[in-house]
């Protein structure tokens, strides 16, 4: 099977380029030279601390008011927040005529700041001036955008109740959150002149979360009403508080964890014990590893650039491992790949694999690692592996051109080849190049275990920039043509002689910190997979088996492989992530429990979204055996804003 590419398509326009050309760029504001000549003299003329801070902040005055005269308004705009800059966007805001409404309160607007992919988010320092611009529309980039309407109680504490029984009564979701101890106010969710939704919105006066909706410092996560045997979800308007799994979800996932792993066992002891009921398999192939010489030398020859990258991960384990467990004879299964959406490819079989058995190995590192993991995947009793994945000419050159190996056949000891190893992986925090650093983990992935395992501080860095290039290789093609450099990409959207540093471009493109958090955790989880799993990480087959019924999938525009968020989180969830738990350092941890918490979010969000599809008539025995069935491919937009 050929690795992803991109299809090829005409050029996409740039619309802020577009813009920039056909207005000018807008310039960085450097208040006046009367300005810092004032200040100057205030200094020489030693006035009070009290004038020079009055003098220095008068920039900024506008701003300078109380908290509580501060009313947040915000336009949704979730096409030109995706495209252009604050800065862009103040420009034609500025530039363009605005309605009378709009001009009479412009110099009580400050702090304008563009939420990527959501709209403007701005401050107005005059409540009957916010009450009058709320509703009305602002032309920006020769589009007409409506704030939102400004509302007192907009900070009131809400949570989102979802997959409520159609015959629960109203008044009983009342009277629970009275006996509480809450005064709850009761809307729906979602409504539409007179169509409103199932789910519901429950208001209170409070400003933060209530101490009532924390019980025993959890959060409240999901209800048991009497009468119904399965439990209405709770979704904070506090984000953070939706990490913890709700108790219904987190007893199905054990139950599904400890099947998979009877399962897997029975499957194994089947094997073990009838071997002569095997169906006849056809072996791939392969000349095996030669085993290491009596001197300690091993011979390795370094793949040609047209060979597949599973032969670069056959070479390096062979280096690092010298005690690898025996595999059997494999049947090839050729895999496809659809794009269910611009920017990811679902994989598909011919047939799922039914069970799998992990193996670990210890890399002969003097530095710790978590080991080396493999994984066998059976369709029914017969070993299945994915068909070779094979490079892109140009990619497989420059995976080739990072290998520690020489082009002819190298016979070294493995302390030589640990050596190499040590110095590729301190030369990896040198490189510039995210798809450089992907070449080089391509050529010796095992070579990187020890640091990634390590996670110094040194590390950030890449992390930040594989969590871009992840970010980069899922958008759609309407964003970048047909471009799958990651520098090329930054340097449309960011042109000029000097980048930003990739903490800035992915928080112009992440502003939320918790979301930042959470695409950086995914990219260390990325990066331990591919150096600590490379046998699993570079063969579908295997990674679906070990997701069970999650669909696999990668990001659509990237020279190399990288599994989507949802089939990362999978992998973390999976049996192969439980076993590596208790080996990780402190980091790589901590991105894992961050995956599995926004992987449960995202479980929960998929649950929540199939309830609309329950019937009325639906009765409640059938919708207790349709919980443990019912569910939908996750999805960054199912997140819960």
């Amino acid at each position: 099977m050929v690795a992803p590419q991109r299809p090829r398509t005409e050029q996409a326009a740039n619309p802020r380029q577009e813009y920039r050309e056909k207005f000018g760029r807008p310039a960085r504001h450097v208040p006046t030279d009367k300005f810092f000549a004032d200040i100057d003299e205030a200094i020489a003329n030693k006035v009070s601390a009290q004038e020079i801070r009055v003098l220095a902040l008068r920039e900024v005055q506008r701003s300078r008011v109380a908290v509580d005269d501060k009313v947040k308004l915000f336009i949704p705009a979730a096409r030109i927040a995706s495209v252009y800059g604050v800065e862009d966007i103040l420009h034609a805001i500025n530039r363009e005529p605005q309605s009378p409404t709009w001009d009479q309160a412009l110099n009580s607007l400050c702090d304008f700041v563009c939420v990527r992919g959501h709209g403007i988010r701005f401050t107005c320092t005059n409540r009957d001036l916010a009450i009058k611009i709320g509703g009305t529309a602002v032309s920006c980039m020769g589009q007409k955008l409506i704030v939102k309407p400004y509302s007192a109680y907009e900070r009131y504490y809400y949570v989102d109740l979802t997959r409520i029984p159609s015959d629960l009564d109203e008044d009983v979701i009342y009277d629970y959150f009275v006996a509480l101890g809450l005064q709850p106010i009761v809307a729906p969710t979602h409504q539409a002149g007179s169509l409103m939704s199932r789910d519901r919105t429950v208001w209170f006066p409070n400003h933060d979360v209530p101490d009532a909706l924390m019980l025993g410092g959890q959060p409240l996560r999901e209800i048991f009403f009497d009468g119904f045997d399965s439990p209405v979800y709770v979704q904070h308007k506090k984000r953070s508080l939706n990490k913890v799994v709700p108790p219904s979800i987190a007893a199905k996932r054990t139950r599904a964890a400890d099947q998979q792993r009877l399962a897997s066992e029975a499957a194994a002891t089947r094997r073990a014990t009838s071997p002569a009921q095997r169906r006849p398999v056809t072996p791939v192939v392969a000349t095996p590893p030669q085993p290491p010489l009596r001197d300690g030398n091993v011979i390795l020859e370094r793949p040609a650039a047209s060979a597949a990258v599973q032969e670069w991960v056959k070479v390096t384990r062979h280096a690092l491992c010298s005690t690898l467990p025996p595999q059997p004879p494999t049947t090839e299964v050729e895999v496809s790949t659809t794009s269910d959406s611009d920017g990811r490819l679902v994989f598909g079989f011919p047939v799922k694999p039914t069970s799998f058995e992990l193996a670990f190995s210890d890399l002969d590192y003097d530095e710790p690692t978590a080991g080396d993991a493999d994984c066998s995947a059976f369709i029914n009793s017969d070993a299945v592996a994915c068909s070779p994945l094979a490079l892109a000419e140009p990619v497989g050159e420059l995976v080739a051109s990072h290998s520690v190996l020489r082009p002819k056949t190298n016979a070294m000891k493995r302390s030589e080849y640990r050596r190499r190893a040590r110095k590729a992986a301190q030369d990896l925090l040198k490189m510039s190049e995210p798809d450089g650093r992907l070449a080089a983990m391509t050529a010796q992935p095992s070579a990187y275990a020890a640091l990634v395992h390590a996670s110094p501080d040194e590390l950030a860095a890449v992390v930040e920039e594989h969590a871009l290039l992840r970010l980069y290789s899922g958008q759609p093609s309407t964003s970048h043509g047909t471009e799958r450099s990651l520098m090329h990409c930054i340097s449309k959207d960011y042109p000029g002689d000097a980048s930003p540093t990739a903490s800035a471009i992915l928080a112009d493109q992440v502003p939320d910190d918790t979301y930042r958090d959470t695409a950086r955790a995914y990219a260390r989880v990325d990066l331990f997979f591919r150096t600590h799993a490379p046998a699993i990480y570079h063969d579908p087959i295997k990674v679906q088996a070990l997701c069970g019924d999650t669909a696999v999938s990668s990001y659509q525009y990237s020279n190399f492989l990288l599994w989507t968020d949802q089939t990362l989180a999978a992998l973390c969830a999976s049996r192969l992530g439980q076993e590596y738990e208790q080996y990780l350092g402190a980091a790589v941890h901590g991105a894992l429990r961050t995956v599995l918490d926004d992987h449960s979010q995202l479980e929960v969000d998929s649950i929540s979204m199939a309830s609309s599809a329950d019937s009325e008539a639906t009765s409640d025995a059938a919708k207790s055996t349709a919980d443990e069935t019912m569910g939908s491919p996750e999805s960054p937009e199912a997140t819960h804003l």
